[in-house]
């Protein structure tokens, strides 16, 4: 990665992205500099780990919020995202490069401890319902029901204690 960072427009504002050269140098270094800049680039985090793979957060056709695995397409767009690649022509001109494809297959094939995404086990619309019965409006990693679940915000509400412990019941 080179040291000085531009300035790209994303998202309606500037940010700062790094210019990581991607040829003339080992496989394991770019990689390791495009999976430095996509786990910068994580925050808020859009990227999870789940049973080994990368996954994410995205919208079905019913604009349900679902859990969907990151492939060699969806990870390839993330670091084109994340930072700009280029190469030095044999005449030491830059140009810039879509983020190399051995790259993206190198960091998909990682064990998931390299990554350094927070783990999703589950994706909720319903309430969750503690131990000790009470309705958590997010849940926090490490919590006593799971390590990490995203809640919907179109479905949040707090029902009482006696409106969830009905309509757990049989009717």
């Amino acid at each position: 990665m080179t040291p000085e960072p531009v300035v790209a427009e994303g998202n309606g504002c500037a940010v700062s992205l790094p210019r990581i050269c991607s040829n003339g140098r080992q496989l394991r270094d770019i990689s390791r500099d495009a999976l430095r800049a996509l786990q910068d680039c994580n925050h808020p985090p859009v990227q999870f780990v789940r049973s080994g793979m990368i996954v994410a957060i995205v919208h079905d056709e019913k604009k349900r919020q679902v859990i969907s695995e990151v492939g060699i397409d969806a990870l390839c767009g993330r670091l084109a995202r994340c930072a700009d690649y280029f190469k030095v022509s044999p005449k030491g001109d830059e140009y810039d490069c879509s983020p190399p494809p051995g790259v993206v297959k190198d960091i998909l094939a990682l064990p998931p401890g390299e990554w350094n995404f927070p783990s999703l086990d589950a994706l909720t619309e319903i309430p969750i319902i503690r131990p000790d019965g009470s309705i958590p409006d997010t849940i926090p990693p490490r919590d006593c029901t799971t390590r990490q679940i995203q809640v919907s915000p179109s479905r949040r509400f707090r029902p009482s204690h006696q409106e969830t412990i009905s309509r757990l019941r049989c009717t």
